[in-house]
């Protein structure tokens, strides 16, 4: 029985993950992804692509985050200046979309047993875009960010490895402290390598626990290259790694589900 593991690790940069060297992240088999099916570089509209082989137009997720008030996603189409930040004053929230709300067959419904621990676009993550960005804007909350970070990184990691050891046929684990971290601090390498060295490390551990013979995927809806001021914007390419020869050759991140499909299908 196949079995296939995919590690997301949210913008982790190609470029610097060949310059730190690190072997683990780029097993026997790496490269860039083609993004050009993605209209835009969003991370829940480049993992909705991901896990639905369908190009950003076809699967429905169209934007960062969602009201969480129908009424309200409806008003927003009309793109009303001033009106978001009338109606965050007010208590109204935006989430990230959810396969509730767009109802395309995924590859969680390939096999069964499968698990999907905090997935964009897919359900149940803890998404820190505006914390991020509150510490872009504020230096000084810097550091409690970076806690709350590490902290959130820490109880996902220990769910992960915790279920590795269920009955599983797939199983994806979204981890977001690389795109995070990459927004704070791009421009600084020795933050970034530490931060590298946790995903190799994260790498490791997970791989060391995986059934034999098992399809591990490392994948990355974006990288991250350096912006004016020190901070991180998103490249215009993913990343992937696998721990089997694959043979791709700059796969559109379309090209994972017809491949995910097969792997189940052995």
């Amino acid at each position: 029985m196949s079995r296939v593991f995919i590690l997301a690790l949210d913008g982790l940069e190609f470029t610097l993950v060949e310059k730190f060297r690190l072997k683990h992240l780029m097993q026997a088999e790496h490269g860039t992804i083609d993004l050009s099916n993605c209209y835009k570089l969003a991370t829940p509209i480049i993992w909705a692509s991901f896990i639905s082989g369908l190009p950003s137009k076809e699967h429905g997720v169209e934007t960062m985050q969602i009201w969480d008030n129908r009424i309200l996603r409806w008003l927003a189409r009309f793109k009303i200046k001033g009106v978001g930040k009338l109606l965050r004053s007010l208590g109204f929230k935006k989430r990230v979309p959810t396969q509730t709300d767009w109802k395309t067959e995924t590859i969680f419904d390939l096999a069964q047993p499968s698990i999907a621990i905090n997935i964009p676009s897919y359900g149940g993550t803890e998404y820190l875009l505006d914390v991020v960005r509150e510490a872009i804007e504020d230096e000084s909350k810097l550091p409690s960010v970076e806690e709350h970070i590490w902290n959130v990184f820490n109880k996902q990691k220990e769910t992960t490895l915790s279920r590795i050891t269920e009955n599983w046929r797939l199983f994806m684990a979204h981890f977001d402290f690389t795109d995070q971290i990459g927004h704070l601090h791009r421009g600084d390498l020795t933050k970034m390598w530490e931060t590298y060295a946790i995903a190799e490390d994260l790498s490791t551990e997970i791989k060391q626990q995986l059934p034999e013979g098992a399809l591990f995927l490392i994948v990355a809806d974006h990288g991250m290259k350096s912006v004016a001021g020190g901070y991180g914007d998103h490249s215009e390419y993913g990343f992937y790694s696998s721990n089997q020869k694959l043979n791709l050759q700059k796969p559109r991140v379309i090209d994972f589900y017809p491949l995910i499909k097969e792997m189940l299908s052995n």
